[in-house]
């Protein structure tokens, strides 16, 4: 039995425009020598995070016709960040927000597969997924074809993958 229509949305370069944190996070990571990881999700540089205009209209518009989750690569332990950011930059309170769990060592567009698989498992029609990379976008598509995938490029663009 299907419960509910569900959108999925990824936040970074989909609703939100991170180039400005991942810019001068890869500066830092090369400065300091480390992985990009280590700065990309520091409170100063998640700051730096604005609105992407085609994104947050999208994610308003599929609200309007079912449940809009959120699957992100981004780490469990900025849920309530994101949460606030999706809600000032969108005006709309995901139905879920499902991010990657502490001991996931998995890359992002498997843990992204995953959590649209249990979404499914539970019920769910999984009717969209929008996303910035390709690799996640072609893991859906393969997984369940059905699924309408959108990939999601630069500030103001996105396309129907068939």
């Amino acid at each position: 039995m299907i419960m509910s229509e569900i959108f999925i949305f990824d936040v970074d370069d989909v609703i939100v425009d991170s180039s400005e944190r991942l810019k001068k996070a890869s500066t830092l990571s090369q400065i300091f020598k480390k992985p990009l990881e280590a700065f990309l999700y520091t409170p100063e540089l998640l700051s730096l995070d604005r609105p992407r205009a085609l994104g947050v209209r999208l994610f308003k518009e599929r609200a309007r016709r079912g449940h809009v989750v959120v699957v992100s690569g981004r780490p469990q332990r900025l849920y309530n960040f994101t949460l606030k950011e999706i809600k000032e930059f969108t005006g709309v309170e995901p139905f879920k927000i499902l991010l990657r769990s502490r001991n996931t060592r998995s890359p992002h567009y498997k843990v992204k597969l995953e959590h649209v698989r249990r979404l499914i498992s539970s019920g769910y029609e999984v009717m969209e997924f929008h996303d910035n990379d390709m690799r996640a976008i072609n893991a859906v598509k393969e997984a369940f074809p059905w699924i309408r995938t959108y990939h999601h490029i630069g500030t103001d663009e996105y396309y129907l993958i068939v």
